[in-house]
């Protein structure tokens, strides 16, 4: 059961979630329950004691913003376009979800997934699942390498505008008189008949 306006982290945002009444902190207890069938990911209560001050220099900083001069972030690039073409190239979901694991246990060994709260000034461990999430996400989208070399669309051609000689658009202009002239003629027939 939570208090009141308690701080919680959610698939990587910070969430305020407020409870009024019993039937709410029994909803949210309803939430916990491992055996239902809700698919939402783990909530986590934040504590400002379980937070950390500032990242250490292996750790990987999640979320939005300037994190890509972070030792920690590096190796996490490193070890993405190292495993990236065996991701790319696996057939089945399980292959798949296998290096994502390895290589978030590889990561693991050294390093923390952390993200910042704005409001509390602390960096707090992301859960498993966020971790999973965020290294799939990396080895399924291109980096900046990859938009660099892709190659550049074709250009459209430009169709040149053919040019006619004046003796052609005389001719032309024949023409359209001549047929203005027997559509005239066809015309004053019909409204004879």
């Amino acid at each position: 059961m939570r208090g009141s306006g308690e701080r919680v982290l959610c698939c990587g945002r910070l969430v305020v979630k407020q409870v009024n009444s019993k039937m709410d902190h029994q909803a949210m207890e309803d939430e916990d329950d491992t055996s239902s069938y809700n698919t939402s990911p783990p909530q986590v209560v934040l504590n400002a004691k379980d937070g950390i001050a500032s990242p250490g220099p292996n750790d990987i900083i999640c979320g939005r913003g300037k994190s890509i001069a972070h030792k920690g972030n590096a190796r996490f690039r490193q070890l993405i376009s190292e495993k990236k073409a065996e991701y790319q190239a696996a057939k089945r979901r399980e292959d798949k979800s296998r290096i994502t694991v390895e290589i978030v246990e590889e990561l693991r060994k050294t390093s923390k997934f952390l993200l910042k709260d704005p409001k509390l000034k602390l960096w707090f461990e992301v859960g498993e699942e966020y971790q999973k999430e965020k290294v799939s996400h990396a080895l399924r989208s291109r980096g900046k390498e990859e938009c660099r070399n892709k190659r550049p669309k074709p250009k459209k051609k430009m169709t040149r505008k053919l040019q006619q000689s004046p003796a052609m658009d005389e001719a032309v202009e024949s023409l359209i008189q001549e047929q203005q002239e027997m559509l005239k003629t066809l015309i004053e027939r019909c409204d004879r008949e």
